[in-house]
């Protein structure tokens, strides 16, 4: 009873660039699955994905330190901050939810931009999840 959806948009000006917006639709009515449908306590699930956003920035900052020395990567992450707003570009599987954030580097330095990926498991999701919301069953 749930599609997920990934809308992949590419387009051409200047630059290349693309973006990509996942949904998840509840086939039993044809309407997209809001987080707050299916999620309960949205301000500490966000902070959640948040802590795993800060160790990705962290081991980013890292890494491109190691590639690109003399590059600054801090001014591309101080707007980085996973809300609850983000909480709705998600994408859903028999294993768990994964939430998707986009840094939107600028595309000069694109290929260096974290994956912005959080996956938890449906373990990991159960004190986060509406009992009879559709994403109940996965809980139990």
């Amino acid at each position: 009873g749930i599609l997920d959806v990934t809308l992949y948009f590419e387009g051409s000006g200047a630059y290349p660039w693309t973006a990509r917006r996942h949904l998840i639709v509840n086939l039993k009515t044809g309407q997209r699955v809001a987080p707050q449908q299916v999620f309960n306590n949205l301000n500490a699930l966000a902070a959640r994905v948040r802590k795993a956003q800060q160790e990705e920035i962290k081991s980013a900052t890292a890494e491109i330190k190691k590639e690109e020395p003399d590059l600054d990567v801090s001014e591309y992450f101080t707007r980085a901050n996973f809300t609850t707003k983000e909480l709705a570009n998600f994408s859903v599987n028999d294993r768990g939810v994964t939430f998707i954030y986009d840094y939107n580097f600028p595309h000069v330095i694109r290929a260096l931009e974290p994956d912005g990926r959080f996956f938890l498991s449906w373990a990991e999701l159960k004190p986060f999840v509406r009992r009879e919301g559709l994403f109940g069953r996965f809980v139990r």
